[in-house]
């Protein structure tokens, strides 16, 4: 963060032009069979000893802290135990999210409010380590609320910034609604392992990406194709659209995990597919479709159930193919 910026963060007047060293369990960050210690962040706040490190050292920190407990020991059961090290780190992480949401402006939760708020995170860098996982959204929302009450501020909006004292106390008074939301976030960090070791064996596999799941849908254009060749192809955008009302079916097949989101939640690749049989217009529409923007649906081949895998359908490649934008 620059030092500029640091007066803006008033509301819990953290200084954050020091960065401590994280060594020893912070960096380590190994999984233990014991429960982490519950963390006291008003303690931890006023804690004359340490100051709240920088967004991208800390970012820097729990990514290493992940990888070191990626490549440790895989113990069954340990759901919401991270180790005392990466929860520090953690704990640093709800601190930093905690005083930006506490800065939001009044008009934060409304449609446009939303939408500056993810401009200047946008181009702040996102944030901070990918901001709360889904999963652990609702408790966290109901911890940034209980503290905003016990500041006396209902409501999101600008006010007076309250003392660093009268934050770790609202932080200390509302002690059980950040360990109900410390509860689902460890759990997260444990499933994000778990994703992660589906990847490595799914990259591993010789036949591709397996089966995850499938739906039988009605073809959509937008949805079915690589959109972006589908419009810069007029007569095949027509034929497309005349599919898609006529109630044309397809196999929505999803495979993976690919890859994972920077919040740790997997990435699938989708495939759509003919079901049955093909529309009796796909001689045409192979013949319209100059840019390959039917992808799987490019083929006169039709399925009763998804392919097993990801390459189980790869579709022919147009001979004058042209990459995506």
């Amino acid at each position: 963060m620059h030092p500029a910026a640091c007066g803006l963060a008033v509301l819990l007047t953290l200084a954050c032009a020091a960065t401590p060293g994280f060594t020893g369990d912070a960096a380590a960050g190994r999984r233990s069979a014991g429960d982490t210690a519950p963390i006291d962040l008003g303690l931890r706040l006023l804690d004359p000893r340490r100051a709240l490190p920088a967004k991208e050292p800390l970012e820097a920190e729990i990514g290493k802290a992940r990888e070191a407990l990626f490549a440790g020991p895989t113990e069954p059961g340990l759901a919401g135990r991270i180790g005392p090290g990466l929860a520090e780190l953690l704990a640093d992480k709800d601190l930093h999210l905690l005083r930006e949401r506490l800065a939001r402006p009044a008009d934060a939760d409304d449609l446009l409010g939303r939408a500056r708020a993810e401009a200047g995170r946008f181009f702040e860098g996102g944030e901070l380590d990918g901001g709360v996982a889904r999963s652990a959204r609702p408790s966290f929302e109901h911890w940034v609320t209980a503290v905003r009450r016990s500041l006396g501020r209902p409501q999101p909006g600008p006010a007076t910034a309250p003392t660093q004292a009268a934050v770790a106390a609202a932080l200390q008074a509302n002690a059980a609604a950040y360990q109900r939301y410390t509860l689902r976030r460890d759990q997260h960090e444990l499933q994000r392992f778990e994703f992660r070791h589906a990847v490595e064996r799914a990259r591993r596999s010789p036949n591709g990406l397996p089966l995850v799941e499938q739906r039988v849908m009605v073809f959509e254009p937008v949805r079915d194709t690589r959109h972006a060749l589908l419009r810069a192809n007029q007569a095949l955008r027509k034929l497309a659209a005349r599919l898609a009302a006529g109630g044309a079916k397809v196999l929505r097949c999803r495979y993976g995990p690919a890859d994972l989101w920077p919040d740790g939640t997997p990435r699938h690749e989708e495939q759509s597919h003919w079901l049955g049989r093909p529309p009796p217009s796909i001689v045409t529409l192979i013949a319209a479709d100059t840019g390959g923007a039917l992808g799987t649906l490019r083929t006169d081949k039709a399925w009763a159930a998804c392919p097993g895998t990801d390459r189980g359908a790869e579709p022919p490649a147009p001979a004058n193919a042209r990459a995506l934008p």
